[in-house]
């Protein structure tokens, strides 16, 4: 059984709910149908709500009294399991190709771990990895379920520029770079799925609650993606929604 958050001021008009400090899939769960909730029932008192792994942050209208929405809210996550209708999972198939030219940091992470290329390769893909939100960079998943086989500390030096589609390990977390930038996490390979467009409506195909997992492409394959992506917008495929 989940423990109902804290709430606590935060700032001058946002309220901080917070849950367990821990990465858990239930605790995504509570605070994504929550932030639905909200939205559906209490959106005309708030601006934005900032979901996270353990916390969701909510930006008040300066009319609001924090006091009277955090009683409303608390109301609400009280209601909320008997409201809450079945939430469907989308799952994502994403192409990577782990050849090395893309993945450049594949043969040093793989021998910091004790491990050959195709090991690494091979408990990347295996998992389902859930995406818990969208930050850091406009539409950067980050994601739950990394094997702790494949858990590593960032790069002691980051690179200074990561190319977009770059698909990464950092610490216990995985996740694919959205546009070019700087970072300091282990490149394993790239995909040529386009994971932020903001021309297009909405920018990401990733909402949180989703899943993603990958699965390995040749050079060729990745190529070939590619060039098609880059001349229209492609989706990868949704291999599951049950």
């Amino acid at each position: 059984m989940i423990t109902p958050p804290t709430f606590n001021h935060f700032g001058e008009q946002a309220v901080l709910l917070s849950w367990k400090p821990q990465i858990a899939p239930a605790i995504r769960d509570d605070i994504r149908q929550l932030d639905r909730l909200m939205h559906r029932e209490l959106s005309a008192l708030f601006m934005e709500t900032v979901p996270a792994y353990c916390s969701l942050t909510v930006f008040l209208h300066p009319w609001v009294d924090k006091e009277d929405f955090i009683r409303k809210t608390q109301v609400l996550y009280k209601q909320k399991q008997a409201q809450e209708k079945e939430h469907k999972t989308v799952v994502w198939q994403i192409p990577v190709c782990y050849d090395t030219s893309l993945g450049w940091d594949l043969e040093a992470f793989a021998k910091a771990k004790s491990m050959t290329t195709e090991e690494v390769i091979s408990l990347h893909t295996q998992e389902t990895y859930e995406v818990y939100f969208l930050g850091f960079l406009p539409g950067f998943p980050y994601l739950g379920g990394l094997n702790e086989r494949l858990h590593l500390p960032r790069k002691t030096k980051p690179s200074i520029k990561v190319p977009a589609g770059a698909v990464a390990i950092g610490g216990q977390q995985t996740g694919v770079y959205p546009v070019e930038s700087p970072g300091g996490w282990h490149i394993l390979g790239q995909t040529p799925i386009p994971f932020f467009l903001p021309e297009q409506s909405p920018p990401s195909f990733l909402e949180a609650g989703h899943q993603i997992r990958f699965s390995a492409i040749s050079l060729e394959a990745y190529r070939d993606i590619k060039a098609r992506s880059e001349s229209a917008f492609m989706l990868p495929k949704k291999w599951n929604h049950k």
